[in-house]
């Protein structure tokens, strides 16, 4: 009968490890899923920058490229 109570209270031991390690798990995703989302939202930001320092500078190049053909 000591064995079972013991090797019933193991179990419950190990039951209750292997549910804290889940949990732990599962908040560590949760918190690298959040991670992941602020790293797209900054990424859609840079690129947005991008494309408009690449509009500007494409719309420079075409007025300087005007200017230069007006003063031949």
């Amino acid at each position: 009968m000591v064995s079972k109570d013991s090797e019933l209270t193991r179990f419950r031991g190990e039951s209750s490890s292997a549910k804290e390690e889940a949990a732990r798990q599962r908040l560590e995703a949760e918190k690298s899923s959040a991670k992941v989302a602020q790293l797209e939202a900054k990424l859609k930001d840079v690129q947005s920058d991008f494309d408009c320092q690449r509009h500007n500078s494409e719309a420079t190049r075409l007025n300087l490229e005007k200017k230069l053909k007006d003063q031949a």
